[in-house]
């Protein structure tokens, strides 16, 4: 798979649809950064423990998305 510009935050990567959506995503070129209450399921996984109910919390996990990817 070749290097790709294209970025994507999921929120809730490790629920339900994020575990089927994050996958999916990365296989088609998509760097992927999740947030997600949750730690990571591996450490190579770019993502951000966060709970997005909490404003400073929300700021902090968007903030960082570019500079982790």
């Amino acid at each position: 798979m070749t290097k790709s510009n294209k970025r994507v935050a999921v929120t809730g990567g490790h629920g339900k649809i994020g575990k089927t959506l994050v996958p999916y995503l990365r296989e088609r070129g998509y760097n992927v950064f999740t947030i997600d209450r949750d730690g990571p399921e591996s450490l190579e996984e770019p993502m951000m423990v966060a709970d997005l109910t909490d404003f400073g919390q929300a700021l902090d996990a968007l903030s960082m998305v570019p500079s982790v990817m």
